[in-house]
């Protein structure tokens, strides 16, 4: 008979958790040694990013979902940031998002035989322009040969546009809410950065964004005033660089936080509704960014005449706040200005927009390209969404371009009456999409950025923001035929 030995159960306790113990310190080792080797062979900088990529790549490559957020982050918070590596080219973090998430799901949707890929009405007309695009770069190369930046930025025009499908056929069930409350936060988390560089001392906040140096973005004097006249009053700029491309984020923020503030809910639900709002507005406000002001208020006009009235009365008394405050004084001088074409802002876009009109006249059809003009005596851009279109492009791609988004409003709004006091936030969600595309067509009215080469970025939130309200729009038609559901998304990232 084997004799027994009584362990005590704190003794057995122990002892396992020094099994744990020397696992954790085999690991914390080995990674010492590993992170060592990484500074030897690529420096602290590089080694650094390395050490903190591995574990982001590791989770990231078991959902697109976080490639897709990933690209949203750098969109709002970083979207000139490139990685310190050159291998020819330098890669932007922006790239690396759209570029994995398109990988992924294709090589999941390979491994899984998914079949399905959905086009929606938009995606058709988006394909036509896309097609166009490609014709007249090519056209454009007969009269301006392009460089090698020239051909890089096309392409990630063309990545950001075309993003458009995998966003859409990623984007189902549990998802969308998620990605639209994703993209409300990291618009907030934009706006606060904002609002805090343009309130601390301005060496402070020069200083910080110099350190972004690092990561591509450019240094020296990088605040930005009204006028560029340090004299004058000084623009939020955020992570941004420019204070319009800034603005014009927002305002497309602010169209997709403010319908929330309409959705029943509890005190903390109206408090988490309010506080993103209210940031993004204030930093909008402090941008001035006349167009994306104008963009934003037009689009929540529109919002009120067509489904909250009482938003009316909301924007009334803002736009009296605005126009008595004395704080707000400079800020109403500079957009009287501007009407009155009296600043020297507005004259120069006066001046751009007689210039366009003349290319136009002489290459109405397809436009001169992406990469430069045939003749000495014009110039290739313009600060207006669909004149910039009609330059490269002609009349045919900007006809192509205005009948898809109208294709979009008139897909995506019935969906808002099918989930009207059944589905209270997901009809918010649906006006949200709506809201946030108006107010950015309607603010490239005095701005380019949403099909500039120079801010791919800017389009790829674009066509994300109409993604996601096709996605939203199918959600409502979904649950109006199938009830309500919270079963977990089947998006390709999740297969095989």
């Amino acid at each position: 008979m084997q004799p027994t030995v009584a362990i005590n159960p704190w003794a057995s306790a122990l002892l396992r958790r020094g099994g744990r113990n020397r696992n954790v310190l085999f690991l914390s080792l080995f990674g010492a040694v590993l992170a060592g080797a990484l500074v030897v062979l690529l420096g602290p900088p590089l080694a650094l990013v390395v050490v903190v990529a591995m574990p982001v790549a590791v989770v990231t490559l078991l959902d697109v979902r976080y490639f897709l957020w990933g690209a949203l982050a750098v969109i709002t918070l970083l979207p000139f940031a490139t990685l310190p590596v050159d291998i020819g080219v330098t890669p932007t973090f922006l790239e690396v998002m759209l570029v994995g998430a398109i990988a992924l799901v294709l090589v999941r949707g390979i491994h899984s035989n998914r079949t399905r890929f959905e086009l929606s009405p938009v995606g058709v007309g988006l394909l036509l322009f896309l097609g166009l695009m490609v014709a007249s770069f090519v056209m454009g190369i007969a009269h301006a040969r392009p460089s090698v930046t020239s051909i890089r930025r096309f392409a990630d025009l063309l990545l950001a546009l075309g993003f458009f499908f995998i966003a859409l056929n990623v984007l189902e069930g549990r998802l969308v809410r998620q990605t639209y409350k994703v993209l409300v936060t990291l618009g907030a988390a934009a706006a606060f950065v904002g609002i805090a560089l343009y309130f601390l001392p301005n060496w402070l906040s020069e200083s910080f964004l110099n350190k972004l140096t690092l990561l591509g973005y450019p240094g020296g004097a990088v605040l930005r005033y009204v006028e560029d006249n340090p004299a004058l009053a000084l623009r939020a700029i955020g992570t941004s660089v420019d204070p319009n491309v800034f603005g014009g984020l927002l305002a497309i923020m602010g169209g997709l936080s403010i319908p929330r503030l309409f959705s029943p809910g509890t005190r903390r639900q109206v408090l988490s509704r309010a506080v993103p709002a209210g940031l993004i507005g204030i930093a909008l406000l402090l941008t001035y960014s006349r167009g994306s002001m104008f963009g934003l208020a037009a689009a929540l006009g529109l919002l009120a005449v067509v489904r909250h009235r009482k938003l009316l009365w909301v924007l009334a008394v803002g736009a009296l706040l605005v126009l008595v405050l004395p704080m707000t004084r400079d800020y109403v001088q500079h957009f009287i200005e501007g009407i009155r074409g009296q600043d020297l802002a507005t004259q120069m876009r006066f001046g751009e927009y007689k210039d366009a009109l003349l290319l136009i006249s002489r290459y109405p059809w397809f436009g001169v390209g992406f990469t430069g003009v045939p003749d000495v005596d014009i110039y290739l851009g313009v600060s207006n969404l669909y004149l910039l279109i009609a330059e490269e492009m002609g009349l045919v791609g900007v006809s192509v371009f205005l009948l898809t988004m109208l294709t979009y409003f008139l897909h995506v709004w019935p969906a808002s009456r099918l989930v009207r006091g059944v589905d209270p936030e997901l009809e918010s969600m649906v006006l949200g999409t709506l809201t946030a595309v108006a107010a950015g067509l309607v603010a490239g009215v005095l701005d380019h950025y949403l099909f500039n080469l120079t801010f791919p970025h800017a389009a790829t939130l674009l066509w994300l923001v109409v993604a996601l309200g096709v996605a939203t729009a199918r959600e409502a038609r979904r649950q109006t035929e199938t009830g309500p559901t919270s079963r977990e998304p089947a998006v390709a990232g999740r297969q095989g």
